[in-house]
């Protein structure tokens, strides 16, 4: 009798065992599980919550989940490899911070990833200093602002043509009657301007000056455009340009006037129905 209540007990002891083990089996209802505490996985960075796992007892099976929010400060830090230079900042896609500091690997005369001519290094401020360039954010959106450590010139001039615009002052376009003030010398400013003037001559027009660089395709890049003035007396007497002519620039003088760079001489205001040079240029 003792002996057939022992039998019995296993058999009920193999039956609880085999029903959990059937608990846990696939395609069995996830409740039947038997799960421990929630433990840290993996902490957040600044891409990803934080996670944590947990593992039923019976079975081994492990849930995980996400918790909190990134950590801002929880970078993957690293030097971001670019054409032309190193950046310091988080290696992690879609993060975007830097440091601030960075390693130039080309100089000036060097051949650009665009296949253009390097004729602007920034240095972190030698002397004269030549510090990064902030490019000014592109029209509806084309482009957010972004700063460039080179300037880049294509090898040949584009067909000269006017600059197009007669009667209005361009809005947003940087203007200036003196070539002496701050603007004059700005660097930054070509590219936006480039797009507000392409964008305000539309499609009633075509082959002006910043139409022929927006169009320009050089080296595989889209993002070449016509140079303010201050970035072409940046480019005077470099990159093999010719040491005689008047190029035109992204600049607006007023209503009828643009500026335009003598490669021999000094800048003048041009009416914007005169032919003139045009060359195109990057910044990155």
């Amino acid at each position: 009798m003792k002996n057939t209540r022992n039998l019995f007990g296993i058999i009920a002891l193999v039956a609880v065992i085999a029903l959990a083990m059937t608990g846990c089996s696939s395609g069995a209802d996830p409740c039947s599980h038997s799960y421990g505490s929630w433990a840290p996985k993996a902490a957040a960075t600044c891409m990803a919550k934080a996670t944590e796992e947990r593992a039923c007892a019976l079975c081994g099976e492990k849930q995980t989940q996400s918790v909190g929010i990134p950590d801002p400060d929880a970078h993957d830090e690293g030097w971001v490899m670019t054409p032309g230079y190193e950046l310091e900042g988080c290696l992690r896609s879609g993060c975007g911070y830097l440091t601030g500091d960075y390693y130039l690997t080309l100089a000036i005369g060097d051949t650009g990833p665009g296949g253009g001519i390097i004729f602007y290094v920034a240095d972190g401020g030698g002397t004269p200093a030549r510090n990064p360039i902030s490019v000014q954010a592109g029209p509806a959106g084309e482009w957010s602002a972004y700063t460039a450590y080179y300037l880049e010139v294509w090898t040949t001039d584009e067909i000269a043509s006017d600059w197009g615009s007669n009667g209005a002052v361009i809005a947003g376009v940087t203007t200036f009657t003196n070539e002496t003030v701050p603007d004059a010398l700005l660097l930054g400013n070509g590219r936006k301007d480039t797009w507000l003037i392409v964008t305000y001559l539309g499609e009633s027009v075509s082959n002006r000056a910043a139409q022929r660089c927006v169009n320009a395709t050089h080296g595989g890049k889209n993002d070449w455009f016509l140079p303010s003035l201050g970035e072409l007396k940046e480019l005077k007497g470099k990159a093999n340009m010719p040491s005689t002519g008047y190029y035109w620039s992204s600049s607006q003088y007023d209503e009828d006037y643009a500026w335009f760079q003598g490669m021999a001489g000094s800048a003048g205001a041009g009416y914007g129905n005169g032919d003139y040079y045009v060359r195109a240029i990057r910044a990155f």
